[in-house]
């Protein structure tokens, strides 16, 4: 985790409901994620839930999340991944 939160110009940080790590990471530092799933797609169902994710992302980076009709496509698109039996 420590590498890739220092690839990623992130930080990493303990969570200690779950005795887990997570990396933070500015949005405008994504750019190699995306690069990485595109030259190396998911082929599970996880996929779907990473597509969502990229539409929501797009929209954020655009600076279309506060335009009321773009965060509604917003939310709906994140329910649709909290609500997934693909994230269980």
């Amino acid at each position: 985790m420590d590498y890739l939160a220092n690839l990623l110009g992130g930080k990493n940080h303990f969570v200690k409901s779950y005795s887990g790590y997570n990396v933070t990471v500015n949005t405008t530092k994504l750019s190699p994620i995306l690069q990485y799933f595109s030259f190396y797609p998911l082929k599970t169902k996880k996929y779907i839930t990473y597509f969502n994710w990229v539409k929501i992302y797009k929209l954020v980076i655009n600076k279309k999340h506060n335009d009321p009709e773009s965060l509604s496509l917003i939310l709906r698109y994140k329910n649709s991944i909290d609500k997934s039996p693909y994230n269980e």
